[in-house]
């Protein structure tokens, strides 16, 4: 509001306004359950809209409808994947890649190689956490024989082992992962914004 500019949601670029082609810094973050936030964070701060006593979404129609697809009603010709898919958007040094949430929830430890350097992308089943890793931190026994076991990545034939949301040293004998930032859109979205984007599906 205070510079009167429109900024996308997806590549974090003003569109329009006095701030027209500037970028927002990003900063990682983590997308868990509210149950898994509270019990890591149990001091955290809790932003809540005030729904006004309406129960559902205002865009519950849009987010159930999957031929709908953006505000003007698009027609869905993205062949890789359906329109209203969901990815995991990841960009490293003017490269983008996405991987399908089927894909990750699927695997659990998904290692992104497009990217320079390559990231690591985890989901963790029972908080529904996803984080994003840069490699640099990331040995390479765990870009190739990452596993998610037990509730945390563990690397096969080694002790080392990390906390899927926070990267963490659990085992202590080696750093920590580097979260990164990442997004979670649409498919359409996230293509419309970045048409070079790898596909890991």
């Amino acid at each position: 509001m205070e510079t009167k500019s429109l900024w996308s949601q997806i590549s974090g670029e003003a569109i329009m306004g006095t701030k027209e082609g500037a970028r927002l810094t990003l900063y990682p973050s983590q997308q868990m359950t509210f149950k898994e936030f509270s019990n890591r964070f149990p001091d955290g701060l809790l932003l809540f809209k005030d729904s006004r006593g309406i129960p559902n979404s205002n865009y519950e129609g849009y987010f159930s409808d999957r031929t709908k697809l953006g505000i003007f009603g698009r027609v869905d010709k993205y062949r890789q994947l359906r329109g209203k898919d969901m990815v995991v958007g990841v960009r490293a040094n003017g490269r983008q890649a996405a991987v399908s949430m089927k894909l990750l929830k699927r695997k659990k430890v998904v290692t992104v190689k497009h990217l320079n350097p390559p990231v690591l992308i985890t989901y963790n089943d029972s908080s529904q956490a996803i984080s994003a890793f840069s490699s640099g931190t990331i040995p390479e026994k765990l870009r190739e024989k990452g596993k998610f076991r037990d509730g945390l990545i563990k690397i096969k034939d080694s002790e080392l082992s990390y906390d899927p949301v926070t990267g963490a040293n659990i085992t202590g004998n080696g750093d920590s992962l580097e979260m990164i930032p990442f997004t979670t859109s649409y498919w359409f979205a996230w293509i419309s914004f970045f048409p070079d984007t790898k596909l890991m599906k």
